[in-house]
């Protein structure tokens, strides 16, 4: 596999969404959820685009995808400004990732950043963990969605993958509790499944899923997908921690 060493924050946020729209389902209704490319150290948030929008600013190398407002003056300029996001022109290569683990994970304390993975097909479970662990990711699993409700609640992973048909609780349902709850309601998801469906598509969306990835897909790269998506969510704890 190849790891692309990016510049920049953008072009290291826009490197994981082309990684997340690679594993993820055709976006449902022209509209998919992206993660913001802005340079702001602290920001974890996600944004819509249709698919024509991320279709022409990835025709151009130094352009990104940011929440509106997220804009760094004199370093970018705003070229289109919609309600839902902003298209920018990287004027200058400035804002440097900040120093992390080879496996793209942000870590300052010597411990792995945890991965939940919810699956009741347990060949699959071990499949996601050898390769979140070859990662250098710490990972936890569970084998029905209640099961996952309660780990997730009490070791607060830094992300959580799942399936979307298991018993006692599916992923759906597992994703909303998620929400519903303050202490986990901004953690990342990516749900997976084995049907293809717009109304699940939607209902990921609604979730504010980073993904809705279809069963099969590449282990590895699911692997490395979660590793950006944590260095970007990480940036929020770690910020607020100095601040």
């Amino acid at each position: 596999m190849v790891v692309r060493r990016p510049r920049t924050r953008s072009a290291f946020y826009r490197a994981l969404n082309d990684d997340l729209v690679r594993l993820s389902r055709p976006a449902q209704g022209g509209v998919r959820l992206i993660v913001c490319e802005c340079s702001r150290p602290e920001c974890a948030e996600a944004l819509e685009v249709t698919d024509a929008e991320y279709d022409a600013v990835r025709a151009h190398a130094t352009r990104f995808l940011v929440v509106p407002g997220h804009e760094l003056a004199g370093v970018q300029r705003v070229l289109e400004r919609t309600r839902r996001a902003a298209v920018v022109q990287e004027q200058q290569a400035r804002f440097l990732r900040r120093p992390s683990a080879p496996n793209g994970s942000v870590e300052d304390d010597g411990s792995r950043a945890l991965v939940l993975i919810v699956d009741d097909d347990s060949a699959l479970r071990a499949l996601c963990s050898l390769n979140l662990q070859f990662a250098g990711l710490a990972v936890l699993e569970a084998a029905d969605g209640l099961r996952g409700l309660e780990l997730a609640r009490r070791e607060l992973p830094a992300l959580v993958v799942t399936d979307v048909r298991m018993p006692r609780l599916d992923g759906f349902a597992l994703g909303e509790a998620l929400r519903g709850d303050e202490r986990t309601r901004r953690t990342p998801l990516i749900l997976m499944s084995g049907e293809s469906d717009v109304a699940g598509a939607t209902r990921a969306r609604e979730l504010a899923a980073l993904a809705y990835v279809p069963k099969p897909f590449d282990a590895p790269a699911l692997a490395s997908v979660a590793a950006g998506v944590i260095a970007r969510f990480a940036a929020t704890t770690h910020s607020a921690t100095r601040g």
